[in-house]
């Protein structure tokens, strides 16, 4: 007798209706019932086109949720994040569209779609942006405005109150010389990282040959790493392209395999499991804020690290086109944006070296 098919279910619930995607042998099926009437359809062979398919089959049924202007926009919010990101994103990303939905809540409570007006929403903004940076004021703005336009696209409501909104932060924005370390202490910290035999150490050292996100080092596996190609692969999740394999040096991955052959191989894989649990953000902060404090160069973040690493390649003139891919930005004006002054100071050079090649002609 033949095994039986494989069955696989996966639950959403979104406001009190069950919504289920399941796998029948190889193929993935969706299935709901909404006023009475059920929705389904099957064949789909990958799951993450039954759950788009199930979101769109979902908001054609229910006409933008069944809400109109007098729902509080905290519920409004709430389901749309369950349908519109939940799918789609990291935890961690979906995480900071609910801390927008909590400021919101904490602020104006239950207030309706229709009485979220633009001096309301202003007020709101001006709140929080008494104790936050700019970047912090921009963050929040973008969750909520995402969200407040899909419902004036809907119909729900008719004026968009986020429309010229100030997003000015009353904290200084961190001085843009104070994320990136200088070159000198970024070739010392690399040594520091390598004094020691221990994962918090390892951590650093991956973040300066790498310039991976926190998150997708935390991730690593020893078989990520390929010592005869030279490349290590970076699981990035918050992007499609950040999901990539970067070369590192033969001797960049010789340390990391001397440094793991003190540890116990993870049945996991996980390179930076310390029981049950990953690495954690605040174990290698110490390393890097031990490094800082004794070379009295101030506080840099982990993050500094990575715009370190790519401010390093634009000083040894490496294509900004290469650097994004590297990075793994969802496209190349991420880059861009980001490291504009640097590059001003890459175009100087260039502009130089072309007026020197002119003069050869």
């Amino acid at each position: 007798m033949g095994s039986p098919p494989t069955l696989i279910i996966f639950y959403l619930f979104l406001g009190g209706i069950t919504m289920t995607v399941k796998k029948q042998g190889n193929k993935w099926r969706y299935d709901f019932v909404l006023n009475g009437k059920r929705y389904r359809k099957s064949g789909f062979t990958k799951k993450i086109d039954a759950t788009i398919a199930m979101n769109d089959a979902f908001e054609k049924a229910n006409k933008g949720f069944a809400q109109d202007d007098k729902t509080p926009f905290v519920k409004y919010f709430n389901s749309w994040i369950e349908v519109h990101k939940e799918p789609y994103l990291t935890q961690k990303s979906v995480q900071t569209y609910y801390n927008a939905k909590n400021v919101f809540e904490e602020h104006f409570g239950n207030l309706a779609l229709k009485d979220l007006t633009k001096t309301k929403y202003q007020e709101l903004i001006n709140s929080y942006a008494s104790t936050r940076t700019t970047e912090s004021v921009r963050k929040l703005n973008y969750c909520l405005r995402s969200a407040i336009q899909d419902a004036l696209h809907e119909g729900i409501i008719y004026k968009d109150p986020t429309y010229k909104v100030n997003i000015k932060g009353a904290v200084k924005e961190q001085p843009e010389e104070d994320k990136f370390m200088q070159l000198e202490y970024f070739y010392k910290l690399k040594e520091y990282a390598q004094s020691q035999n221990q994962l918090s150490y390892l951590f650093i050292y991956l973040a300066i040959v790498t310039g991976a996100r926190f998150s997708e080092i935390q991730k690593m596996r020893y078989k990520d790493f390929d010592i005869e190609n030279e490349t290590v692969h970076i699981r990035g999740t918050k992007n499609v392209t950040s999901d990539r394999v970067i070369k590192i040096s033969r001797e960049d991955i010789k340390h990391v395999r001397q440094v793991l052959n003190d540890f116990p191989i993870n049945l996991d894989g996980d390179i930076f499991r310390t029981g049950a649990s990953l690495i954690t953000h605040n174990a290698v902060s110490k390393v890097l804020q031990r490094f800082c404090l004794n070379n009295r160069i101030g506080n840099y973040t982990l993050h500094s690290i990575r715009h370190t690493h790519c401010s390093m390649l634009i000083h040894e003139g490496i294509s900004i086109y290469y650097i994004s891919k590297r990075l793994g930005h969802a496209d190349i004006t991420t880059t861009l944006s980001t490291y504009s002054h640097l590059l001003e100071e890459s175009q100087k050079q260039e502009e130089t070296k072309t007026l020197e090649a002119l003069r050869h002609m």
